[in-house]
């Protein structure tokens, strides 16, 4: 689990051909680096926390689809959010709203199978998934304040992006009311999945 002090722009594995680009538009301190795993491109940073959740061959979670392992880890990220008094839901498959394709470079632009929402439909938080021989690895990213999707959206040279992406967004801390600390809120975070995943 990490609360990154520094801004790093994340592709998506697909986006890779995009490196040169997108780091030639940053500015000097903020770096770009490539995931393992697909989806779009994340602005990881102040305001972002994130997890890695390694499960072996054979753990419950992963019983069944790729999709299954997501609800199973939506679920129990609502009832850890359900525990610090925000409303959190997760988003069926069924409901997954129609896409923007304008927004297909970013993760946070659109909704995957049971990734995370508030009530007005505005998307907290994004899971990734990458099978291994020895079981799989999901990633999920948080927003835990406002994002600076200004800075973002400028290393791919879409500007015009950015209120959109502040609008189908929410981070934890405007749903809070107030900051939330991120070395509490990751400690917590951690008991929670760890509980989550051993049960």
């Amino acid at each position: 689990m990490s609360a990154p002090v520094h801004h790093a722009v994340v592709l998506g594995c697909a986006q890779r051909r995009l490196l040169p680009e997108v780091a030639s538009r940053l500015p000097a301190g903020v770096c770009v680096r490539v995931r393992g795993s697909g989806g779009g491109a994340v602005l990881a940073g102040p305001g972002w926390v994130s997890a890695v959740i390694r499960l072996p061959l054979g753990h419950p979670w992963l019983e069944g689809s790729l999709v299954d392992a997501y609800r199973r880890c939506a679920e129990a990220h609502v009832a850890f959010f359900a525990d610090l008094g925000l409303a959190v839901r997760a988003v069926p498959p069924g409901a997954v709203p129609i896409a923007n394709k304008a927004l297909d470079w970013a993760c946070f632009g659109s909704f995957g199978p049971w990734e995370l929402a508030d009530a007005k439909g505005r998307k907290l938080a994004g899971f990734a998934q990458r099978r291994t021989r020895e079981g799989a690895v999901l990633g999920v990213g948080v927003l835990l304040a406002p994002v600076d999707w200004a800075l973002l959206c400028a290393a791919f040279a879409r500007p015009q992006d950015e209120p959109l992406l502040r609008a189908r967004t929410v981070s934890l801390s405007e749903l809070n009311g107030a900051p939330i600390e991120a070395e509490t809120f990751v400690a917590r975070w951690q008991q929670c999945l760890e509980r989550a995943a051993l049960a």
